[in-house]
């Protein structure tokens, strides 16, 4: 989970730096050294096919560490009434939260969070091809100030907050890749490319699980910021593991009904 996932995603930690402001960074509440790779986006690659029905619904404790340093964070994943599906993260005084269809079509998402000792949030809505857009931020001339944007999306798109969780509820199977994109405010619209392999058998709450390794870029600029999603193979899916920007990792640790 714009980002992402995200995301993103910036320092490993929101106790060692202050949170910039790429949100797919928020989604994992980290912040570490940029590591950028040129960008070589598939053009030719299709979107794959997307079903949250294939995701464990939860809450999701992570421990977020680099060297000595950790810090936890919590992503929660609920069908609603309507069908439609809420995603949340929680962790050092950032919350996001991202509504879309089983389909991860987007409906809406939130952010807020600090940035430099200054609130930094926004609320998005998505409607047919278009994203609409208000964010709050800190001017150091101005003072806090309120910016709207309305921007047009092309092709399947999905919410920067949820990459993670759309590589997961994906059909792309071992040995494939794909590419779509994903909406962030700050960045516009990004080229995610996607791979999946076999992962490795990794510990969990419940004991060792097999898993899926989903490595993503997602490119901003010219640049591609690289993660890597592990997790189960077997339905419904959840994230046991994702190595983030730097050397930052991300494990799970609890899971609530």
């Amino acid at each position: 989970m714009t980002p992402a996932r995200f995301a993103l995603l910036l320092s490993a930690l929101a106790l060692l730096a202050t949170p910039a402001i790429s949100t797919r960074t928020a989604r994992a509440t980290t912040i570490a050294p940029l590591t950028s790779v040129p960008c070589s986006a598939d053009a030719h690659l299709a979107a794959p096919h997307f079903s949250a029905s294939t995701l464990r619904q939860g809450r999701f404790a992570y421990r977020l560490a680099t060297g000595k340093d950790t810090s936890t964070f919590t992503l929660e994943i609920r069908r609603r009434a309507d069908g439609t599906w809420r995603f949340t993260g929680d962790g050092s005084g950032q919350h996001w939260e991202a509504i879309s269809d089983s389909a991860f079509r987007p409906r809406s998402s939130e952010l807020s969070m600090q940035r430099h000792g200054h609130p930094y949030g926004f609320q998005l809505r998505y409607a047919g091809d278009s994203v609409f857009a208000l964010v709050t931020k800190y001017d150091s001339a101005s003072g806090p100030i309120k910016e709207r944007i309305s921007t047009e999306m092309h092709g399947t798109t999905i919410d920067q907050r949820i990459d993670w969780a759309s590589l997961m509820a994906s059909d792309l199977a071992i040995g494939q890749s794909a590419a779509y994109s994903v909406y962030d405010p700050a960045t516009g619209s990004s080229q995610l490319t996607a791979s999946a392999s076999d992962g490795p058998t990794l510990e969990s709450p419940g004991g060792p699980r097999a898993t899926v390794k989903l490595d993503y870029t997602i490119c901003k600029a010219g640049e591609c910021e690289s993660y890597t999603v592990f997790a189960t193979k077997e339905s419904p899916r959840m994230m046991l593991r994702e190595n983030l920007r730097g050397s930052i990792v991300a494990k799970l640790v609890r899971i609530e009904p």
